[in-house]
């Protein structure tokens, strides 16, 4: 095989192993919820904004591509939260199907680091008024503490978001607030549960590269 031929199958290769979608799922049917950091001493600071989930009950499905494939992520779910612990799941946050962000799989793993942005956000201030709270980072971090594929959670599965950048004070100020109406002890915990999903679709560019490779056999056959 000459080298066009090579280049030419490598790169068929490569972007038929990206061209069907990879969905995971994780169902969250309990656990518990601390967010830290938004507050010292009873008054609102820069961050960073550290929600953690531990003690999750629930299960997971887990399907990644191979390592060195890129794709657009997209993510949708809801959680739900109970802060008084009444049993009555009073806060929800919904995350509609949406583009997060365009990266290069690391290959099938049962943990996983990433830096996002979010999106834009508003807030009801309660007052008739609307804040929208926009520029803000999230380092994401999940473990399902166990087997890839499927399965249930295992007993030391966590899920840490840290919320950094843009209007992380005015986001502070508000959680503060909420704060204030209770303990004042710069900590929230609450009861939880949700779902979310997230779907691997193939990146354009790589969607590309697949006509690229099939524009280059064409030429060779033609020579």
């Amino acid at each position: 095989m000459n080298a066009t031929a090579f280049i030419a199958a490598a790169l068929a290769t490569a972007c038929t192993a990206a061209s069907a979608s990879y969905v995971s799922t994780f169902d969250f049917t309990g656990g518990d919820f601390v967010l830290s950091g938004f507050a010292a001493g009873g008054f609102p600071t820069p961050g960073p904004t550290v929600g953690s989930l531990t003690n999750i009950t629930g299960s997971y499905d887990l399907d990644i591509p191979v390592a060195g494939t890129s794709w657009d992520i997209f993510v949708e779910g809801s959680m739900n939260f109970d802060f008084d612990e009444d049993g009555i799941y009073e806060t929800v946050m919904a995350i509609p199907y949406g583009f997060v962000e365009t990266a290069t799989s690391t290959g099938p793993a049962t943990s996983f680091t990433n830096t996002v942005a979010v999106a834009d956000f508003d807030i009801d201030t309660g007052l008739g008024g609307i804040i929208t709270i926009s520029g803000l980072m999230a380092t994401i971090f999940i473990d399902v503490d166990g087997p890839y594929g499927s399965g249930p959670m295992g007993a030391g599965a966590t899920m840490n978001v840290s919320l950094s950048g843009g209007d992380i004070f005015i986001l502070n100020a508000f959680i503060d607030a909420a704060d204030n109406a209770g303990l004042d002890d710069d900590i929230m915990t609450a009861g939880f549960f949700g779902d979310f999903t997230v779907t691997l679709i193939p990146a354009p560019g790589a969607l590309a590269l697949l006509g690229m490779g099939g524009m280059i056999a064409t030429r060779r056959r033609r020579a």
